[in-house]
């Protein structure tokens, strides 16, 4: 099994609210897999999260509030 640490620097966090999981997308300090004549934006990284759970687990786990984009179709 792999062990590995890393250290990241979260510049950015949004939480989508969509129908089923959240979608906790983050903007960290490493550079894009991209060649900079494609983009300079830095990484960009996403998992799903359980409904409702996105928000919470970036402070559980990040200790910062993520920025919220409900995407969710009025009911």
């Amino acid at each position: 099994m792999l062990n590995v640490k890393l250290t990241l620097t979260v510049l950015k966090a949004v939480v989508l609210l969509r129908p089923g999981t959240d979608e906790v997308c983050l903007t960290v300090d490493k550079p894009s897999p991209f060649p900079p004549e494609v983009t300079a934006d830095p990484l960009h990284m996403s998992f799903e999260v359980q409904a409702n759970k996105g928000v919470g687990y970036c402070r559980e786990q990040f200790g910062i509030d993520p920025e919220v984009i409900n995407t969710r179709p009025n009911r």
